[in-house]
């Protein structure tokens, strides 16, 4: 894959269809944000599976799991309204 064309795949299941995080060198999902990270290559970023998948290449970079803390933070989505999107999102699941 080139560059971050789509890190962001939706996945249908149970009916439901909902976003997944893919590796931008390998194609497959990362199950687990504490072992991908975000690699900011200017003027964008990779995001990939650490170890496996990093290239070594020296540039600043985040791990998967805080960068998506940051995401829902810088999108309004902290305290209580977080918690009521998980709420919103958990009963979804239960449809």
């Amino acid at each position: 894959m080139d560059g971050c064309e789509n890190m962001i795949e939706l996945e249908r299941k149970n009916g439901i269809t909902g976003p997944i995080v893919t590796c931008d060198v390998c194609g497959k999902r990362i199950k687990d944000a504490r072992m991908g990270m975000v690699k900011f290559v200017n003027p964008t970023y990779k995001i990939v599976h650490k170890v496996t998948c990093d290239d070594r290449e020296q540039c600043d970079w985040q791990e998967l799991s805080h960068f998506l803390i940051w995401l829902l933070s810088n999108t309004g989505l902290k305290g209580e309204k977080l918690e009521e999107a998980k709420q919103r999102a958990e009963l979804m699941e239960m449809i």
